[in-house]
């Protein structure tokens, strides 16, 4: 993905597959949009395993689009070394505590935008992250980023309609 766009800026598979990619090059694979990722609401696994026969293909389906992807899009800076290093870059930042509080703040931009299956959705997601955040950082984190973390969880609590176990573990119900 950073091959073709920026950290701030990422271009995901539908839009490349919309926009760059020559339609008969994707002749054959049925749409992106078919599966129902409502269950990740409910903090639920959207796939279980063993995956189902049409996931499977999906799956695989994924695969091909990426060849598709990698066939006709000339990287950016046209090789993948720099899209390596933004990479490692983006990898190093995960385990550092400021870019998970960081990261918290740009979801709830992006929450606080939307509505119905989708800011319920990102309520989970931003749960989850905050849950994440405080176990696995909470020792180093400051005063001031316990507070916006524990702000973060009471604003998106309300839509979240279910409970974010401390050790991150899933419903059981709900899933595909």
């Amino acid at each position: 993905q950073l091959a073709y766009s920026t950290p701030g800026w990422r271009l995901g598979m539908a839009h490349m597959l919309a926009n760059c990619v020559p339609q008969s090059m994707q002749s054959g694979l049925p749409s992106k949009d078919q599966n129902d990722y409502s269950p990740h609401a409910m903090n639920s696994r959207v796939w279980r395993f063993p995956m189902a026969s049409d996931l499977q293909s999906y799956a695989v389906d994924d695969l091909h689009r990426i060849e598709c992807i990698l066939r006709t899009q000339t990287p950016w800076e046209g090789n993948y070394c720099r899209a390596k290093q933004h990479t490692e870059v983006f990898v190093a930042k995960l385990e550092q505590p400021a870019y998970g509080v960081e990261w918290i703040k740009q979801a709830l931009d992006f929450y606080e935008r939307k509505d119905g299956d989708v800011r319920q959705q990102k309520a989970v997601t931003i749960a989850r992250a905050v849950t994440h955040v405080k176990k696995v950082h909470g020792e180093v984190l400051d005063k001031k980023q316990h507070r916006f973390l524990d702000a973060a969880l009471n604003q998106v609590q309300q839509d979240c309609h279910c409970e974010i176990p401390t050790d991150l573990s899933f419903a059981t119900t709900a899933a595909i």
